[in-house]
Parts: structure tokens; C-alpha cells; sequence
């Protein structure tokens, strides 16, 4: 799976490793390229995370919901100490991961919006 999607994103950025990580670096930093030909595969392979986050929020309540289940679970056949210890871990991990989806998708959405402000005019026809 993860090397069919490095692949679709290898060939938004041009069909090379190096450009794909060239870009993906320039995303991470939030830097919009200056050439119009970076322009477009940068705006494509925005587009391509942007469609695969867009399942993120019953993604991260279906974890939410599993990581419950399994802590009820502890409380009610284990030790205190294992339930909250458990408990903990749901938090940090739930958290940790609706902290790091909101920021990439906010990341995402920002270059998004940045390079439609730099795309260039179209004619009318």
C-alpha cells in the first residue's frame, strides 16, 4: 500500500524520487515553488493527500472508539493500576494523532489555498 502511494506521488511530482522528496520538503517547510511546472506537481500531490485525509475524522473516532472499548474492557476485567495505565495510553495516543491529523490538514489546506492564490489567470472562452 505505501509503495502504490509513493508511486501516484512520484508521478505528480515528475516521475522522479528526487523530486517527489524535493517537494514533499517543500511542503513540510510550507514553501510554494517558484516554477510554474513545480507549481502544478506540487498542487497535484497536495490534491492527492488532500483525498486521501478525506476519510480522517471517522478514521480517528473509529480509533477513538476502539482504544474505549479496550480500556472499559481493562477496568472491568484487570487491575486499577492497568486501567489507568491504559487510560493514559488511549489519551496520548487519540490525542496525539487528532493533534498531528489537524495539523497536517491545516498544513495541507494552507498550500492549497496558497498555490490557487499564485496560479495564474485563466482567459475566458
Amino acid at each position: 500500500m505505501a509503495l502504490t502511494r509513493r508511486r501516484g506521488e512520484r508521478r505528480a511530482a515528475g516521475g522522479s524520487v528526487d523530486a517527489a522528496v524535493a517537494l514533499d520538503a517543500e511542503l513540510r517547510r510550507g514553501e510554494v515553488p517558484s516554477d510554474p511546472d513545480e507549481r502544478g506537481a506540487m498542487r497535484e500531490l497536495v490534491a492527492q493527500r488532500l483525498h486521501r485525509m478525506r476519510h480522517r475524522v471517522p478514521a480517528l473516532i473509529f480509533l477513538a472508539v476502539l482504544f474505549t472499548a479496550v480500556t472499559l474492557l481493562m477496568a472491568f476485567t484487570g487491575t486499577v493500576r492497568q486501567a489507568v495505565g491504559f487510560a493514559v495510553f488511549t489519551v496520548m495516543v487519540v490525542g496525539g494523532n487528532v493533534y498531528r491529523s489537524n495539523r497536517w490538514h491545516r498544513s495541507l489546506r494552507t498550500m492549497d489555498t496558497a498555490l490557487s492564490a499564485t496560479e495564474p489567470a485563466r482567459a475566458p472562452r
